[in-house]
């Protein structure tokens, strides 16, 4: 088997310092940050004296101390070398091996391909059989990239081409249940994964291209030798490396990809090189994976299976979970929660983080809301804060509703973002004042509506019934601006005709991160094109801006320049964001181990739900 320690080489670590999924770049100017707590257990015995060092790496104060003595922005800037370690993945001394983890969530999924989904029924179903290039790392909740099947990287002096260094003797999986599994991973195999996922075949919608290609630039893979991939970029980005990390860029197998015709979306049964191997599979029940036991990190994953229950709804997870048929679940809702929280001893609670917004479109492309005015009149009037209130997840994050970018609570403090002190202070932002909503009434005067006469808008929704939030906007508007606004409800397919044709005033999407970078972020609701860009709002102020903050590599400048976006989408509102929010989840105390962290960042993109560093500390109660 092969662990982290190649040839006696001396490995890289694929992060250095980096809080909120940010990375900073490492030189030798930098503080040095030690990165392992070593606590000292004496042991004194009668007959002779004895001292035991005993090293053990805690996370949560290894964060603490890096923010403390470096003060690491929660961005992603230039990295120029890696810094070195020498075994990343230690084996705790008190790890524990064995047992069947049942968990219940979203695991019903209507295709199979992660690289086209957008949906968590697939990434938190298939996570446990795959790797990434790189990871973001599972006993710190996400907060920073750790090895995979890379284990070292180099950038060129342009910052264009990073260089992968990828382990050997990793095999793909096999058994009888795979169609055209095992093999050896090699470069192919990458250069085969990123291919489809930046210049996917027809039929094939790549979900992660805008993040890899227009966050990244990525132009090119290379394979430079079996154990050595490329990544050539357009212009130097700050975004390759966690992209890289995001837990939807699966790598998998160029021999599995030949033999579909490069087409996964009807076999849950894609051979990987993860820590589990899918055994069985019934679609919209259930899913059961074996240990790896020829796992590449010799001493993962504890558990020997996996049971994984598929429970949409959210009373259903919580119904299993406090009802003892399985050990954690995914997303339960505020009120059921409460009950974890009044009982610590049995449950242990965590928070996640999402990195993603609703978004109230206007159709920019006819009246009324080809009007500036009459869009922002309603950006002053409707009260985010309130709709934040109204479906927040979390206690923590009461403090603001964001800004066009993610608030501060959910990036641990990213310069990008912009306080909760100056959002109570803006305009469109802060709760709704007199003059906020008599400047609204000017505006709509201005634009021929006085008073709201004349003006007939609908808002175009998904589903059978309005959402607690679209209902909110609706009684805002009417109250401030003497408008009615219809809610117009469809099904689905006649809900996606109509938003591709344009046929609506406005209606409700998201926007969503899997990195903590505001290039992609715009990138997917003011681009035309943009998967989140429902209004087909276009604009070459805004696109001017977000060429150069993509390709701006100094931090302090492209904090100037995000500053400067944020400021002109005050004026111009393309849309309303509002309601950022995360999810609760929660798993036994009976469970241990570095994965069993209180919050965790980046949603389900962080690969934390692969399971590999979570045990039975004890049995099942």
């Amino acid at each position: 088997m092969f662990g982290l320690r190649l040839q006696g080489h001396v490995l890289a670590l694929l992060a250095c310092a980096i809080a909120a999924l940010g990375l900073m770049a490492c030189s030798s100017s930098e503080p040095e940050v030690i990165e392992k707590i070593v606590e000292v257990e004496k042991i004194v015995e009668v007959e002779k004296p004895v001292e035991v060092e005993v090293e053990k790496i805690v996370e949560k104060e290894i964060i603490k101390e890096i923010v403390k003595e470096v003060q690491v922005p929660a961005i992603q800037s230039e990295i120029t070398q890696a810094a070195s370690f020498t075994e990343y993945f230690q084996n705790p001394m008190n790890s524990k091996y064995g047992g069947t983890f049942k968990w219940g969530g979203r695991a019903k999924p209507s295709m199979y391909d992660f690289h086209q989904s957008p949906t968590h029924n697939n990434l938190t179903a298939q996570q446990p059989m795959y790797n990434g290039v790189v990871q973001f790392d599972p006993r710190d909740g996400g907060l920073t990239v750790a090895p995979d099947l890379a284990t070292a990287w180099e950038v060129s002096d342009d910052g264009k081409e990073y260089t992968f260094s990828l382990r050997r003797g990793v095999e793909w999986h096999d058994g009888p249940q795979f169609e055209c599994g095992g093999g050896p991973f090699t470069a192919n195999d990458v250069v085969a994964t990123y291919e489809r996922i930046i210049d996917p075949p027809e039929g094939m919608i790549s979900l992660r291209k805008e993040l890899m290609v227009d966050g990244a630039d990525l132009r090119e893979i290379v394979a430079v030798d079996d154990h050595t991939v490329k990544f050539v970029l357009g212009s130097p980005r700050t975004t390759l490396v966690p992209a890289l990390a995001s837990g939807w860029n699966m790598v998998v197998s160029e021999k599995y990809l030949d033999c579909v015709n490069n087409s996964m979306r009807d076999s849950a049964f894609i051979p990987g090189t993860g820590p589990f191997i899918i055994t069985d599979h019934t679609p919209g029940e259930s899913w059961n994976m074996d240990k790896n036991v020829d796992y590449f990190i010799e001493h993962l994953p504890y558990f020997d299976k996996l049971d994984l229950a598929a429970l949409a709804q959210a009373q259903a997870r919580a119904a299993a979970i406090y009802g003892g048929q399985v050990d954690a679940v995914m997303q339960i809702t505020k009120e059921d929660m409460q009950r974890a929280w009044d009982d610590p001893a049995k449950y242990h609670s965590q928070i996640g983080n999402f990195f993603n917004g609703h978004i109230f479109a206007f159709n920019a492309n006819r009246p009324p809301f080809d009007d500036v005015r009459l869009r922002r009149a309603f950006h002053l009037v409707v009260d985010k804060m309130t709709l934040h209130e109204l479906t927040a997840k979390t206690s923590f994050n009461g403090e603001e509703p964001g800004g066009w970018f993610l608030p501060d609570w959910q990036t641990g403090g990213s310069p990008y973002s912009r306080s909760g002190e100056e959002l109570a202070m803006t305009p469109g932002w802060r709760v709704p004042t007199a003059e906020d909503i008599a400047e609204a009434k000017s505006l709509m005067a201005e634009a021929g509506y006085p008073d709201g006469a004349g003006l007939n808008i609908s808002f175009l929704q998904r589903g059978n019934q309005p959402s607690a939030a679209v209902a909110a906007i609706q009684d805002m508007i009417r109250k401030n601006l003497n408008v009615e606004m219809e809610i117009e409800l469809t099904d689905e397919g006649g809900y996606y005709d109509r938003v591709l044709n344009k046929d609506f005033d406005t209606t409700g999407t998201f926007t969503a991160a899997e990195i903590i970078d505001p290039g992609p972020w715009f990138t997917r609701f003011l681009a035309d094109g943009g998967s989140w860009n429902y209004g087909g709002w276009s604009d070459p102020k805004t696109d001017a801006l977000m060429k150069q903050i993509n390709e701006e590599q100094d931090v302090d400048k492209r904090v100037e320049l995000v500053r400067e976006m944020q400021l002109l989408l005050d004026e111009l509102v393309p849309i309303m964001l509002y309601n950022y929010h995360g999810g609760y989840d929660i798993y036994r105390t009976y469970l241990g181990g570095p994965g069993m962290t209180d919050m965790y960042f980046g949603g389900y993109n962080s690969m934390h739900r692969r399971w590999t560093h979570i045990w039975f500390e004890r049995e099942r109660e």
